[in-house]
């Protein structure tokens, strides 16, 4: 996967990737520390950040699919 290999080469990390069809398991292993980065539709995102504040989202994209705002 392209992405993966980016992140590898840019931040010399042993990047994963894992699909996880069940959000609340995907929340469990974001609260146990297992998944650092996800992609997530805006409930997902609004239920992640009443529970963890400092969670930042990397990317918006508004409903044209045009990207809004870029940490």
């Amino acid at each position: 996967m392209p992405l993966v290999e980016y992140l590898r080469k840019k931040t010399n990390l042993n990047i994963t990737l894992i699909y996880e069809e069940d959000n609340s398991k995907l929340l469990e292993k974001f609260k146990a520390g297992k998944v650092h980065m996800f992609t997530a539709g805006p409930l997902l995102y609004y239920v992640l950040k009443k529970e963890f504040p400092h969670a930042e989202a990397l990317v918006h994209i508004n409903e044209d699919l045009k990207v809004i705002q870029k940490l």
